[in-house]
């Protein structure tokens, strides 16, 4: 039977608007999120110096599972890129499915494929947010994710293929290594989470 995706939204920012786009996500998701993007901003910007938007906008996309309390009050499954908005202020584009549960999610792998072309459109071409909308509301083939809650990218010009173990939102001092490969040593390879936030 096809993967029918639970509840499904996005936040942050697009080329093609002057402010914050968001659709579908509660207000506690969206404040956890836009409290991490702030933070993590910062630390990009402090740790990779004057050039961290030439890295910002090749930086990789992203790919998360978080359990419930990650990230406000549900489980999600998701997409992280670079962006900025019309007037070229840096911010991420989010997109992610949120579930009371992580088992509404683990057969989601080709529907997060779908949902991260579509908004790397929105992010590169200009594509409404409309086009994504329906990708989000679209059954698809059921394939498994990793069981296991974390966040992984096939890399990029300045990244290679990684996965963090994390089940929460990356701690803001790790930012710059997963914009950049050779900041990797932002990432403690026996980094463990004292809470989930």
């Amino acid at each position: 039977m096809p993967y029918h995706p639970p509840s499904a939204g996005f936040f942050g920012k697009i080329p093609s608007q002057a402010d914050f786009v968001r659709d579908g996500l509660c207000e506690a998701t969206v404040a956890a999120l836009d409290l991490w993007c702030r933070e993590s901003l910062l630390s990009v910007a402090r740790t990779l110096g004057p050039d961290w938007r030439d890295a910002w906008m090749v930086a990789p996309v992203w790919h998360f599972m978080l359990p419930v309390g990650a990230c406000g009050p549900q489980a999600l499954l998701g997409v992280w890129m670079p962006s900025m908005d019309r007037v070229g202020r840096c911010y991420p584009f989010i997109a992610c499915a949120h579930a009371p549960g992580p088992a509404a999610l683990l057969d989601g792998a080709v529907w997060l494929d779908r949902v991260g072309e579509a908004a790397i459109r929105c992010v590169v071409e200009d594509a409404p947010t409309a086009t994504l909308r329906r990708v989000l509301d679209e059954p698809a083939t059921p394939r498994h994710v990793a069981d296991t809650p974390g966040w992984w990218t096939d890399g990029g010009p300045r990244h290679s293929p990684a996965r963090l173990a994390l089940a929460c939102l990356p701690p803001a001092a790790m930012a710059a290594g997963m914009v950049r490969d050779n900041e990797s040593s932002c990432i403690p390879t026996d980094y463990v989470p004292t809470e989930v936030r």
